[in-house]
């Protein structure tokens, strides 16, 4: 192969003496150069890799320079690489025989071999890692946020329905845009991530703050409307001697409907305070 290159360049480096600008190539150079390339690739099989004088092995020596990595899309998992593939072996079939003559042609016996040779893969690997400050301040801070917001409620006073109704819902509708929206960004994969795992778990905890005042305010509705329903069917006179211990009850059931919100209260702020912790 250097002698073919050596011959080309013999012919490049010869130009005449006077050169007409508007020559671009030389003719006689294309016309031995065209039948040099000919002569040599006469009897070349592309199928047919390189042989060696002593059976060895084909060495081929690759490398590969990579110019440029992008855009990567982290949903549909793919990136675009720009890059030499190369690929160098010695293939002495291609070298110039100057006492080129007819060869005889000798017929010689073929063996079967199970195995021929040990292939060889090359691998290359890329490692790339995300950035995890992104997912930290658009995803996992608001998500926490907005737990601690749901908390709110225990704080605010039973009777005031439209200020826990609303904070509930709020923190709930949320939580789901925030949480379910950002997750359209990522890769769609069959399997259940940490990442899932953890918008779950605050989705959860949102909305056991709302069910829980529910519960509370309609066993608090239910218990009156059975002293109520105690109540009826008595005479004025009985009616009104029961009024004074109906009252006495309602405040009764009162102070021990408040008591038990409070303790309800009391252990789910240490219940969500624990789990947030861990």
């Amino acid at each position: 192969m250097f002698m073919i290159l050596l011959f080309i360049n013999a012919f490049t480096t010869i130009r005449p003496a006077q050169v007409n600008k508007k020559t671009t190539y030389n003719t006689t150079l294309i016309r031995y150069t065209t039948k040099l390339l000919d002569t040599i690739l006469l009897n070349q099989d592309k199928k047919l890799r390189p042989q060696s004088d002593d059976g060895s092995p084909l060495v081929v020596e690759i490398d590969i320079l990579i110019r440029s990595m992008g855009p990567i899309s982290e949903q549909n998992m793919e990136f675009s690489l720009d890059c030499y593939f190369r690929q160098k072996w010695l293939d002495k079939r291609l070298a110039f025989n100057q006492a080129y003559s007819s060869k005889p042609e000798i017929p010689l016996a073929s063996k079967m071999l199970k195995d021929i040779w040990d292939l060889s893969v090359l691998k290359v690997y890329f490692k790339l890692q995300r950035q995890q400050g992104y997912y930290v301040l658009q995803i996992y801070t608001p998500c926490t946020l907005l737990v601690v917001m749901s908390w709110v409620s225990f704080w605010i006073n039973k009777e005031a329905s439209p200020a826990r109704v609303a904070l509930g819902i709020m923190t709930v509708l949320s939580m789901s845009t925030l949480g379910f929206g950002l997750r359209t960004d990522l890769p769609k994969v069959s399997h259940h991530t940490a990442l899932d795992i953890y918008i779950l778990s605050c989705f959860g905890f949102v909305f056991c703050a709302m069910i829980e005042y529910a519960v509370i305010n309609y066993a608090q509705i239910v218990y009156i409307r059975k002293q109520i329903h105690d109540l009826q069917g008595l005479d004025s006179n009985a009616a009104m001697g029961n009024i004074n211990i109906f009252t006495a009850g309602l405040i009764s059931a009162r102070k021990n409907t408040l008591q038990l919100v409070q303790n309800i209260g009391i252990v789910d702020k240490l219940m969500f305070q624990f789990s947030g912790r861990r």
